[in-house]
């Protein structure tokens, strides 16, 4: 008999294979960023504090400013410092506009928009929610040259 070898329940475990512990990982961030959104919206979800005077509560709520975006609501699209925000028409569009901006490649840029698969707005442009997504929302622009178009922009692009 082997007395050096440690007991089995004291020898080491193999380590989990990588893809186990990348997914378990991933799992966590999505579901700590799903938390995240669903504890905001409820935050949002609750009635706000009367005002001292009985006429608040008989005032429209379109003079209170929302914290959530909804299908429906107007809203501006404005990033600061910029002249023009690029929009793109479709998800497969967004995709690729993603990777132009993260590789700067500007020939890449160009060619989305020879296709016409982004267009660009003046900032600070009026919108209309058309449908809502966790990181990005497709609008409707409401004014300006492209009134009409309809596009995707990421949601921190929107007031």
């Amino acid at each position: 008999m082997n007395h050096d070898a440690p007991p089995v329940s004291q020898q080491e475990k193999p380590p989990l294979p990588l893809a186990v512990r990348v997914s378990v990982l991933i799992g966590i961030i999505v579901g700590g960023l799903y938390l995240a959104s669903f504890l905001a919206d409820k935050k949002t979800l609750q009635p706000e504090s009367q005002s001292a005077t009985p006429h608040t509560s008989q005032q429209s709520n379109s003079a209170t400013p929302k914290r959530t975006k909804s299908v429906g609501d107007e809203v501006k699209i404005y990033v600061e410092g910029l002249k023009t925000i690029t929009v793109a028409v479709d998800e497969d569009a967004y995709s690729e506009l993603d990777k132009v901006f993260q590789a700067k490649d500007q020939y890449g840029y160009d060619h989305l928009l020879a296709e016409g698969r982004i267009f660009r707005v003046t900032n600070n442009t009026r919108a209309l929610i058309l449908e809502n997504g966790f990181f990005k929302l497709k609008v409707r622009i409401l004014e300006g040259i492209k009134q009409g178009y309809a596009g995707l922009v990421p949601r921190e692009w929107l007031q």
